[in-house]
């Protein structure tokens, strides 16, 4: 076909065949960079910063576990007060955090484990609020045998929001792995 044309005609033909090719790899590596980067971009949006907020529950609550024992052993009235303040203010940032946590949840399997760690958090606030209540009643003794027979509580509440970081952590990793496939297969279709 191409030997009964002129040179022009040839050229012609095979300089819009490339061209067409280079848009073609063009247009392929538009779309798989604009996916990779909505992925990372969701990864980022929701996996990362679940678990950020994850780790800060974590830390409030630990740092309340730690309160607890400022507060059986405060020997003045302005030690307890700051303690019961700074109890309440991470109590504060916890529901902040959950509530932050509910907006980013995207699959019934996250809503579970959110609603096993509001569960767990009942459950953890009581046995505060009780060592509160008994060491306010000057029963430091009980305050302290209160909060080592339901430290189970706590633990049973870290474990759950352990849960919902590694979901995320692997839901990431999941990710990242289709964003690295994704890269090979543009790298090699140029």
């Amino acid at each position: 076909m191409l030997n009964n044309m002129n040179v022009r005609k040839k050229i012609t033909i095979i300089s819009a065949f490339l061209l067409l090719v280079t848009i073609l790899v063009a247009l392929m590596g538009y779309y798989n960079a604009d996916r990779n980067s909505k992925m990372m971009n969701q990864m980022y949006e929701y996996n990362l910063k679940t678990m950020d907020l994850a780790a800060d529950l974590r830390t409030q609550t630990t740092a309340n576990s730690a309160n607890l024992y400022a507060l059986l052993l405060s020997m003045s009235d302005e030690e307890e007060a700051t303690t019961l303040e700074d109890i309440e203010k991470r109590k504060g940032n916890v529901k902040e955090d959950i509530e932050a946590i509910r907006i980013l949840l995207r699959t019934e399997e996250e809503t579970a484990m959110l609603a096993e760690i509001e569960a767990k958090l009942v459950d953890w606030q009581s046995v505060l609020d009780q060592v509160i209540l008994l060491n306010s009643e000057n029963k430091q003794n009980e305050a302290e045998q209160y909060y080592h027979d339901n430290l189970a509580s706590l633990e049973e509440y870290q474990t759950a929001v352990r849960n919902l970081t590694e979901y995320n952590r692997e839901a990431a990793e999941k990710m990242n792995v289709e964003s690295q496939e994704s890269s090979r297969t543009n790298i090699l279709v140029m």
